[in-house]
């Protein structure tokens, strides 16, 4: 929803671009060739097939980074964040999009998706965030990010989603929430609604909750600095199913 995340410089957003714009077990690298699936067959002729670009491979690890590029599972790498770091996406989501910079990192399937809902991992920092209660003003974050997004005005925690779990040896939580008493988006989403979370990068969209969603937070704390991993899609009945994947994307995480 918006690619989105960091809260700012960020929280990882969402929504928010990382590299300049701005997601297990490997498997082999696809070849780029797909079937057209928007593209009329011509007279009964079967449909072309378009050669999409593909996300860098170095040494082994795909880099996160393009836009409109096929994003195959396997093994990812985060160079460019501050605190590089690998991580294992073990599905083949169709991610079309994804960004890394020092402060922020995102993996979706459309950078502006129209609707909520649409699917999207982040990492970032949280270091300016947007008024849980007039969501306009902005402020330097300070504090514990976690009770953060617990007393957060407009994010509702969802019941029993709290629990305590270890990211490559450090201690970390979890919790999930869902949003309440949305605004306008704004610009970037004009249509929608959201709660207003922070801002990544200069120029970059806020990082919010779409209405309809549901977001994952794990916090943890690497170097002396909290690190915030992001989960968001629709709250349907495939979120439980869908979550899992990067459940096991932020339990991979190896800190370089």
């Amino acid at each position: 929803m918006r690619r989105l995340l960091t809260f700012l410089a960020l929280l990882v957003a969402a929504c928010g671009s990382g590299n300049g714009a701005a997601g297990s077990s490997a498997r082999n690298a696809p070849t780029g060739e797909r079937p057209a699936s928007s593209l009329a067959a011509v007279a009964g002729s079967p449909a072309p097939t378009v050669a999409l670009p593909m996300v860098q491979l170095v040494d082994g690890n795909y880099l996160y980074g393009g836009q409109d590029v096929d994003h195959p599972a396997g093994s990812y790498a985060a160079p460019s964040f501050a605190y590089p770091f690998t991580a294992e996406i073990d599905r083949d989501l169709g991610i079309r999009d994804s960004g890394q910079s020092a402060t922020f990192i995102y993996v979706g399937q459309d950078r502006n998706a129209p609707i909520n809902g649409d699917e999207e991992f982040d990492v970032m920092f949280l270091s300016r965030v947007l008024d849980p209660d007039d969501q306009r003003s902005i402020g330097q974050f300070s504090g514990d990010a976690f009770e953060w997004f617990v007393d957060h005005a407009r994010l509702t925690l969802v019941e029993g989603s709290s629990i305590e779990l270890e990211v490559d040896g450090l201690d970390a939580r979890q919790a999930d929430f869902l949003p309440s008493r949305t605004v306008p988006c704004g610009n970037f989403h004009r249509n929608l609604q959201c709660v207003l979370i922070g801002h990544g990068s200069d120029g970059a969209e806020p990082f919010a909750l779409f209405d309809g969603s549901r977001m994952r937070i794990v916090v943890l704390e690497h170097a002396d600095r909290q690190v915030v991993f992001t989960y968001q899609s629709a709250d349907t009945t495939e979120y439980a199913d869908k979550v899992v994947v990067f459940d096991g994307w932020v339990r991979s995480v190896d800190f370089t």
